[in-house]
């Protein structure tokens, strides 16, 4: 009986061990300014979340996991967790991208350029 609840003790607490924990912490552009919509997402599973407009986030995960960080026309970064429970990221813009980007569409009747 006494191996029996020294197995079961020792499993809970290995479980206790994988529990994950609350991550937060604020993501900021070069200029130390906080942006709102960057994607924080825990990559081996289907957990996301989103920064306000502080740039602050808070997500569920363990430790070992990874975190992305992605947002349009920044590079993103991932970042390997271990114990600490806030997570600073400062993304950095993503040189592949075009300066600037054209788009169009109208719709005009004819008769407004016929003379």
């Amino acid at each position: 009986m006494k191996f029996v609840f020294a197995m079961f003790l020792m499993t809970s607490l290995h479980v206790q061990a994988q529990d994950p924990g609350r991550i937060s912490g604020v993501v900021t552009d070069e200029n130390d300014k906080p942006l709102e919509g960057v994607t924080v997402s825990v990559k081996t599973s289907n957990k996301a979340s989103v920064t306000n407009a502080e740039g602050k986030f808070s997500i569920s995960a363990a430790e070992g996991n990874v975190l992305a960080f992605s947002y349009t026309g920044f590079e993103t970064i991932e970042k390997k967790l271990a114990s600490q429970p806030v997570v600073n990221v400062q993304l950095k813009k993503d040189g592949k991208l075009m300066e600037e980007v054209y788009i169009g569409y109208q719709k005009q009747r004819k008769s407004r350029y016929r003379r």
